[in-house]
């Protein structure tokens, strides 16, 4: 993993990604980014030029910013497939319920191409028995050997760091999970636009963050 300091906006890639995972700035859409404005629409035109034609697209964002990426998708060759709900497991206090993204965010999940997501966890159970037609049990297969896998939750309990780097870093749990569900595609090049720490493409050997503040450039 390779982290750059520059503007993600005046980056040019060497070559294509295979695919984006990031944290965008949800606040800098309404205001200014370093002088400058932050166009949703932009940026997705953006992740769309610098990946290849099977590629995969994940982000964090509130709710506001969830139905504003699959309107800017529409534009784009992404398409919007499925989404997460990070519970980040707080107190609830009567001052917090003021700030929900303390409690909350959304995980949306976009693929372009044949790309396409694999939400087993990769653990091994027996082989599922189903009901049939006139409610008898039986077994999924005669083969012993064919089991089934689980499946990564709707809903991720990742408990955030207490001493973070970055006001919006994200447990490394993460960066495993995006990994697995990205295994159709074999060691793949991956790029963290607004990647603060690095901490959601660090378990991706081939991979690049950019990050604008210095500071948090390790």
């Amino acid at each position: 993993m390779k982290i750059y300091n520059i503007d993600y906006f005046d980056y040019i890639p060497a070559e294509l990604f295979n695919g984006i995972i990031t944290d965008p700035p949800f606040k800098s859409f309404n205001n200014l980014l370093n002088g400058k404005n932050l166009s949703i629409k932009l940026m997705f035109k953006k992740f769309d030029n610098d990946t290849k034609d099977d590629s995969f697209l994940i982000s964090f964002c509130n709710i506001k910013l969830f139905f504003d990426l699959i309107e800017s998708s529409k534009d784009t060759n992404f398409k919007f497939k499925t989404y997460q709900i990070w519970n980040k497991l707080p107190v609830r206090t009567w001052i917090s319920w003021s700030y929900p993204l303390r409690h909350n965010e959304l995980i949306a999940y976009f693929s372009k191409g044949n790309f396409k997501f694999d939400f087993k966890d990769l653990t091994v159970k027996k082989a599922y028995k189903r009901s049939s037609f006139g409610g008898k049990l039986k077994n999924t297969t005669k083969n012993k050997n064919k089991l089934s896998y689980g499946v990564f939750p709707e809903t991720i309990t990742y408990k955030n760091d207490k001493n973070k780097s970055h006001p919006t870093e994200k447990p490394i749990q993460f960066s495993r999970m995006f990994k697995i569900i990205c295994k159709n595609i074999i060691n793949p090049f991956v790029l963290d636009p607004f990647a603060g720490t690095g901490n959601l493409i660090k378990m991706f050997s081939n991979s690049i963050g950019i990050e604008i503040n210095k500071k948090y450039i390790k």
